[in-house]
Order: structure tokens, then sequence, then C-alpha cells
């Protein structure tokens, strides 16, 4: 299974027509390596979904969709849970309830799986969790993916 994430740069998740271009160019570059999902996101400038960019990437990565993190930057998150919902293509939502940690965005995290619920939009809860705090956050949460990530620090 490959993933990639596209953010052609980490100013920010608002980007230009020619950041949206290297997006696309690497969705098709994993799209022929056999990714079995992307992960992606926009926003415009005053922190709503980008819906003609994520229209755009939408249609080249084919569903394969996942709205990464800038997710968590939106204003509202009901309001962005709502605009996504629109795109039946993204199956899922990679969030820490725009807290830095998952953990500590227990209120948040459950407001958006229970908004979520029966429409077919995944919250992925991620972020702060580890195998160890994994067992009580999801005897707070009702979520069924999680996302962790480990990496070397030199």
């Amino acid at each position: 299974m490959l993933w990639r994430v596209f953010q052609p740069h980490s100013r920010s998740f608002c980007y230009s027509d020619e950041d949206l271009n290297i997006m696309l160019e690497d969705i098709e570059i994993c799209r022929k390596l056999g990714a079995a999902g992307v992960v992606f996101g926009v926003l415009t400038n005053e922190k709503e979904i980008h819906e003609e960019m994520l229209t755009k990437l939408i249609r080249a990565s084919k569903g394969l969709d996942t709205f990464h993190r800038a997710f968590d930057e939106a204003n509202h998150l009901a309001t962005a849970l709502g605009v996504i919902q629109k795109y039946p293509e993204i199956t899922r939502v990679l969030t820490s309830g725009s807290k830095d940690k998952a953990t500590e965005a227990i209120e948040e995290l459950s407001q958006l799986a229970d908004l979520s619920a029966g429409t077919g939009l995944s919250i992925m809860a991620g972020s702060g969790l580890t195998p160890q705090n994994l067992p009580a956050f999801l005897e707070k949460v009702n979520v069924r993916e999680v996302h962790f990530v480990s990496g070397i620090r030199y």
C-alpha cells in the first residue's frame, strides 16, 4: 500500500496554480505506481475549503481520496465537514480536531464523528496517538480509523 501526502510546500495549505499542477502530476505518478490512496487538502486564504482546487484533485485521483489535516486549519470544522461531504469521492478526513494532538480534542472529534455517521465519510483521528494511549482514546471517541506516524530524529 502506497500513500502520498500532496503538499508542495509547508508554508500553508493555500496553493498557487503552479502548486496545484505539481500536486496533479504527483497524483498521476502515484496512480501509475499503483497507490492505494492519496491524501490532500486545500484551503483558501480565508481558511475555507478551496472547492475549485479540490474538484481538480478529486478528478485526478479518481477515488483514492483522503482529505488531510488542512481540515484542522479551517475556520469552522462543522462547516468544512459539510463542504467535504458534498464530494462522495472523499472517503475520510484525517484530523486532530484542530488541536495539536487528537487526545486534546475529544469533544471536537466526537462531534465530527457524529456529524459524519452514516454518510460514507470516515473521521480518521491522528496526531499524538500511540499504542499506549489509543485504548483510552477510543473509549471516548467513536472513530473507526486512526493514523500513526513515526519518525527518526537526528
